[in-house]
């Protein structure tokens, strides 16, 4: 699989997001969520859906390949970990906190998560 950019891996952790409260994904919806505008959406979802992520066809709702969600599963723990560490651990206000942790969860390597997890655990 090539590469995702960090607004792809934003459009995937919403998509994400969104499922587990709601069954049907809809392009307003993610829209709302990003704040941005749905033709925008349209344009993520087919090229996400191009690349083996999403299930997409004009009119239906968008679902989730079983690949796509594994991605966006390990986006989403990516920005809780972060976000734990930058509100707990740093007492980070958590509106910055959120902020910062939507940005760094793009870049952050495997080795640097699981070590600032085990981290977490051990300030517990």
């Amino acid at each position: 699989m090539e590469k995702l950019s960090s607004s792809q891996e934003d459009y995937l952790e919403a998509i994400y997001l969104i499922k587990k409260d709601k069954k049907s994904i809809k392009s307003i919806e993610i829209a709302r969520r990003l704040n941005v505008k749905k033709p925008s959406v349209t344009v993520a979802v087919k090229k996400l859906a191009k690349k083996g992520f999403l299930n997409y066809k004009k009119y239906n709702t968008i679902t989730m390949t079983g690949w796509g969600e594994k991605i966006a599963k390990d986006i989403y723990k990516k920005h809780e970990i972060l976000l734990k560490f930058f509100v707990d651990v740093l007492k980070i206000k958590k509106s910055v906190a959120e902020e910062d942790a939507c940005k760094i969860e793009h870049t952050l390597s495997k080795t640097t998560l699981n070590r600032l997890t085990r981290f977490i655990k051990t300030v517990k």
